[in-house]
């Protein structure tokens, strides 16, 4: 018996690129308040994260500026974490016994949704 023949898928353009695959996608997102958000499984916990605002950004500067006028830059991005990520509530204390992993992947979701789009060849977000 012969084995039915598959249809040939069509073939892609040559200047279609296949899209990445985004690391720690979201399970569900929305806009409220006029911020968009984003629920996101992060090895087995479902962290809802909120875009930052410009007074968390300004919060989190004053926070870990240092006497010399230098910027603690680990505590910086710590407080924003906690600032970023509403569900399960998070200190920054919490996150200095986190796995480094957990953390790392947590600021990939958090900078994602606060970083533009990349350009295209012609320099278009």
């Amino acid at each position: 018996m012969a084995d039915k023949a598959k249809p040939a898928e069509a073939p892609k353009p040559a200047d279609e690129k296949p899209k990445p695959k985004i690391l720690f996608p979201p399970i569900a997102e929305g806009v409220e308040d006029g911020l968009h958000w984003q629920d996101v499984d992060v090895f087995g916990e479902v962290f809802h994260f909120v875009e930052l605002t410009v007074q968390d950004e300004d919060d989190a500067w004053d926070a870990a500026e240092l006497p010399d006028d230098k910027i603690n830059t680990r505590l910086q991005r710590r407080l924003l974490l906690c600032s970023a990520i509403k569900r399960p509530a998070i200190t920054v204390d919490e996150i200095a016994r986190w796995p480094g992993l957990k953390r790392r992947a947590l600021d990939l979701v958090m900078d994602r949704m606060n970083s533009l789009p990349p350009a295209d060849a012609e320099g278009n977000g």
